[in-house]
């Protein structure tokens, strides 16, 4: 299990408009385990993500899809959410707002009283099977731009009790409708918005020697601006710049009142 503590956390704030030369490459950030953005933690927008990857039938999804083009799919808010796999590896390439924080899965298991078949079911006994399985997870992995992404095992974050809506023929498999009281954990990065037209390549996943099982996705993505953002940025005028640092600094890590479950 990975130990080391340090994180690369270098910025360079940027902001591209037509006429203007790209951005200077910059280091991606990740933020600490547990971190707060916009009033909500990690673990609020993991399920906010499952809530997201269960609204989508196949073949239109972003987990079947296997070269990038549909990862902009029913995406909003401040966060963008990157989209795994359901065992195996794929290829993505797609663009991302600048404005967004990214949140990137590197393994992780959700349970609900929908897929367990029984609506009778409480919170703690559905924690408790998700738990279990996750304390399995034995292999994680994650670069972003070929460096490797230290302490991955401090990354797990937990949702509280959700509920989602299964659209028929969802990636899982599940019945359609209602989930019922849903509960996930797992490991998950997320990185600070990365300025206008930077490109950056991340590879993350992991594993589960006990179910022989194994995602490993390369994700090639670069930040555009956000279409409001466009309508501002025309006629050679300059916008106000620091769209990736407005949202940075108004990210900070939670108390140190639960740390790495």
């Amino acid at each position: 299990m990975p130990t080391a503590s340090l994180r690369r956390c270098w910025i360079l704030a940027a902001l591209v408009v037509p006429g203007l030369a790209p951005a200077a490459r910059a280091d991606l950030v990740v933020l600490p385990p547990h971190s707060i953005i916009e009033g909500r933690t990690i673990g609020d927008y993991t399920a906010d993500w499952w809530r997201w990857a269960f609204g989508f039938s196949v073949p239109n999804d972003p987990f079947t899809d296997p070269t990038g083009a549909a990862a902009n799919m029913n995406q909003s808010g401040p966060v963008f959410f990157v989209a795994g796999t359901t065992g195996g590896d794929a290829t993505r390439t797609f663009a991302v707002p600048a404005d967004r924080y990214i949140l990137i899965p590197l393994l992780n298991f959700e349970l609900s009283q929908l897929e367990l078949g029984d609506f009778s079911l409480t919170e703690g006994e559905i924690r408790s099977q998700v738990d279990g399985v996750v304390d399995l997870f034995d292999e994680l992995h994650a670069s972003l731009d070929g460096v490797e992404v230290p302490d991955l095992f401090s990354h797990r974050e937990t949702t509280s009790a959700f509920a989602y809506e299964a659209a028929p023929d969802n990636f899982m498999g599940l019945p359609a409708g209602e989930s019922g009281i849903a509960v996930a954990s797992g490991y998950w990065l997320m990185l600070a918005p990365i300025p206008i037209g930077e490109t950056h390549v991340i590879n993350f996943g992991g594993g589960v020697s006990a179910f022989d099982f194994r995602v490993d996705v390369t994700a090639s993505i670069t930040a555009v601006p956000e279409p409001s953002s466009l309508a501002l940025c025309v006629g050679g005028l300059v916008c106000a710049g620091g769209l990736a640092m407005r949202r940075l600094h108004r990210a900070r890590p939670r108390r140190a009142e639960g740390d790495a479950r």
